[in-house]
């Protein structure tokens, strides 16, 4: 791992952010024929839903190592380091964007968003559209015969304690007070290559669900997020 990375890595940390990882049932079985291969793999399979993709991928910013492809960015709030190994194990870091959309420099006036100081909210669309790809891109990948008989697949949070569900939509409120009590909160989710594929889109409203319920947001309708996440896997949006 270069200096760079390593550093983009420690920026990721100072702040909350999501940790991604997606192994596969036999992680010492080969999964892709080559570096070049596992580069394309990601770079053709990627999500492109939205005006940024997961992961993201430039050629400028990915990098062949030994046993794997690394890639990292520092981009305004968009900040990510990922990694994908020739086993097909899939490790993936990237920051909260609530935690850094004060920052943003406005052209006139005050920001937008001026008023969020880090670690204390939460969008809840956002964090439904990023599960979502997590899982769109681990379907995409299972496709491709990537993680073998039974994928695991972990999604954790971290620095969430205090924090609460908000919604920077324009015409999107919440009108209650959701807060987190926890700091880290974790899911992690074994399921057959068949059922991922079939049912990946399913498993990812419940994993969105649960991380609502740690919010205290109990009677959250699950309706109204599958019709957003078809919504967003439809880009209509």
């Amino acid at each position: 791992m270069s200096s760079q990375a390593k550093q983009v890595i420690e920026l990721i940390r100072s702040r909350g952010y999501w940790e991604i990882d997606i192994r596969p049932d036999e992680p010492s079985e080969p999964r892709f024929e080559s570096i070049p291969d596992c580069m394309n793999k990601v770079r053709e399979n990627r999500v492109q839903l939205r005006g940024w993709d997961y992961p993201h991928f430039s050629s400028k910013d990915t990098y062949p190592m030994q046993g794997r492809i690394e890639s990292f960015v520092d981009f305004g709030f968009n900040k990510e380091y990922w990694a994908m190994f020739l086993n097909g194990h899939f490790y993936h870091l990237h920051a909260c964007m609530e935690d850094w959309l004060r920052e943003e420099t406005p052209i006139f006036g005050i920001g937008r968003y001026s008023h969020m100081a880090p670690g204390t909210a939460l969008d809840f669309l956002n964090t439904l559209y990023s599960v979502t790809e997590m899982y769109e891109f681990a379907i995409r990948l299972a496709q491709k015969n990537a993680f073998g008989r039974r994928p695991r697949i972990k999604i954790s949070l971290h620095g969430m304690e205090g924090r609460r569900l908000t919604s920077l939509s324009p015409g999107r409120h919440l009108f209650r007070e959701y807060v987190c009590r926890e700091d880290n909160i974790r899911f992690d989710v074994g399921m057959s290559v068949e059922s991922l594929i079939g049912l990946g889109h399913e498993e990812s409203l419940k994993t969105t669900i649960g991380i609502f319920e740690v919010f205290n947001w109990l009677n959250v309708s699950e309706e109204m997020l599958r019709e957003e996440q078809r919504r967003f896997l439809e880009r209509r949006r």
